[in-house]
């Protein structure tokens, strides 16, 4: 399988991991599938390194990671494949979203799409289809478009966090602190670890063995990174309450603070970018810490 370097260099790690979600989220299909003439697949296709050909109908959506796709019927909702050989036939009908990002792409003339058509190779594919997704922006797809989406993207999954784990938000807040010198050395061994395996498991991504190892550490990172940059919001925006006075407002103030010291940061060219650097690694630091409390920060 060829590795779509360019598009993955390109598409932000965030969305990587949503890929990766959706493909452990959906209902498996078997690794190769073919659905003939006149049958109807009632669900939800999505598949690792298979090949998947379409010759009847699928309900719902197509998803592949790697692998071939052959599609000359009809999809009822999107197909989204990342690294994949994909061929569109004549007479194939997709109701809504076509996404491939890398691989490769054959679309006959008289295939139908309903929705968006994306084809993400490079850095401007990816600010062509940013940019279709808010055309209201003027120059939407720029650096500083980038920075806004994930200051906002930062600011929906730490309340979401917040909102489901309060208690261990607080309680990490005080442990980072407290220990925050075992928590930075914590998080510089892990960012380690993770360049270590992230390494090894692009390297047998070559082979299909690599494919949902990888997903799964580009998994465990974004939860890590999720939880520890709560706590980091959570932290900095309880210290400048209490510069303010006001230790008892409502600890989602404290996290809309801290992430808007995050976003300033954003903007802010050497010094910004070695702040968040900093930041980062207390971030992983107190992530992994925490769940590994018992053995790590005790």
């Amino acid at each position: 399988m060829r590795a779509p370097r360019a598009a993955l260099r390109a598409f932000p790690s965030s969305i990587l991991f949503l890929m990766g979600a959706m493909v452990f989220a959906a209902p498996a299909a078997p690794s190769d599938l073919v659905i003939e003439n006149g049958q109807t697949y009632p669900k939800s296709v999505t598949s690792l390194g298979g090949k998947i050909e379409v010759r009847g109908g699928v309900e719902e959506s197509v998803y592949l990671i790697g692998g071939r796709l052959i599609i000359s019927g009809q999809v009822g909702q999107d197909v989204i494949c990342l690294g994949s050989h994909v061929e569109i036939r004549d007479g194939a009908i997709i109701q809504k979203d076509l996404i491939i990002i890398g691989g490769s792409l054959i679309r006959a003339e008289k295939s139908k799409i309903g929705g968006e058509f994306f084809y993400i190779r490079t850095g401007d594919d990816l600010k062509k289809f940013t940019q279709s997704l808010l055309p209201f922006l003027p120059g939407g797809a720029d650096i500083s478009f980038f920075r806004i989406i994930k200051v906002f993207f930062w600011l929906i999954v730490s309340l979401v966090m917040l909102a489901v784990f309060p208690v261990k938000i607080a309680e990490a807040s005080r442990l980072l602190e407290e220990r925050w010198r075992k928590v930075g050395a914590i998080g510089i061994v892990s960012l380690l670890l993770f360049i270590l395996f992230l390494l090894a498991f692009i390297i047998l991504s070559w082979i299909l063995i690599g494919i949902p190892l990888l997903l799964i550490l580009i998994a465990g990172y974004f939860a890590v990174l999720a939880f520890g940059r709560t706590v980091a919001f959570y932290y900095m925006g309880s210290k400048i309450s209490a510069i303010w006075n006001r230790r008892s407002i409502n600890p989602t103030f404290f996290v809309l603070i801290g992430v808007l010291i995050y976003g300033i940061f954003k903007f802010i060219p050497v010094a910004g970018v070695l702040f968040l650097i900093f930041l980062d690694v207390f971030v992983i630091g107190i992530g992994v810490g925490f769940f590994l409390r018992k053995k790590l920060l005790s």
